[in-house]
């Protein structure tokens, strides 16, 4: 029992990191594939420049050069081009692959294939140059917010885990060992680690939102927490007048 008692704490604390990565990640995955956008437009700006291949055929080119969703996705826009137009190729596409990029960044996309194949070259060119300054500034705001969230994921998710190993094995252990004298005898220790628990994962919330511009959400947050803290030491709080009270007979 023990054993198992021990693989289900290493299970908490590994599934905790393992979502703060995931979450992470997706900040880092998001600055990847606007650089692979970055790219695309690079080689279809050539392509319409000195040569005359059919779009479809640059799209399912571009699948192979490409990494990852975004050679997925130009892919998928070549095999949709047999049915459809350029732009509803790209819509079809776009809902059908997913990707890690934002509305903003897939809506420079969109807008893009409203003039691909529909205008002049020099047309066609003006619109990619367009979309690539575009994507030089998303990526740039991109690397922004993964720089100030990602290490911030990662450590939020070994924050709450050590906080549920905390609040589900640490008062048993220290149970025997550390007591705090009351009026029947002593008080388990375990409310002061609950607290504490309570208090790191309240912190590392209350940073996380203010990081993100949300001050009322973190000064909200802060207080559930000190209400929480309040509720679970309310009780302790009236047991410690009750005993002043009978120590001067009150």
């Amino acid at each position: 029992m023990i054993i198992i008692k021990y693989i289900c704490l290493i299970m908490i604390l590994t599934i905790s990191f393992f979502i703060g990565y995931l979450i992470s990640k997706k900040y880092s995955s998001r600055v990847n594939e606007l650089k692979e956008i970055q790219i695309a437009l690079d080689i279809l700006e050539n392509k319409i420049k000195f040569t005359y291949e059919p779009l479809k055929e640059i799209f399912k080119e571009m699948k192979r050069l490409l990494k990852g969703n975004i050679a997925e996705l130009f892919g998928t826009v070549s095999s949709n081009l047999e049915e459809n137009i350029v732009e509803s190729a790209f819509s079809k596409a776009i809902k059908d692959v997913k990707t890690n990029l934002l509305d903003e960044d897939l809506e420079v996309i969109k807008n893009l294939s409203k003039t691909l194949g529909k205008t002049e070259k020099d047309g066609q060119v003006s619109q990619i140059e367009l979309a690539k300054t575009f994507i030089e500034s998303q990526i740039k705001k991109a690397e922004k917010e993964e720089e100030k969230n990602s290490k911030l994921y990662k450590t939020l998710g070994v924050t709450i885990g050590l906080a549920g190993v905390i609040l589900l094995i640490w008062p048993k252990r220290v149970r025997p060992f550390w007591v705090i004298l009351r009026k029947d005898g002593k008080m388990d220790i375990n409310l002061l680690f609950k607290i504490a628990a309570i208090g790191i994962l309240v912190a590392v919330l209350h940073q996380v939102l203010v990081r993100a511009g949300r001050e009322d959400q973190a000064m909200m947050t802060t207080l559930a927490g000190l209400v929480i803290v309040l509720t679970m030491v309310i009780k302790e709080i009236s047991t410690l007048f009750n005993t002043v009270r009978g120590l001067f007979n009150l």
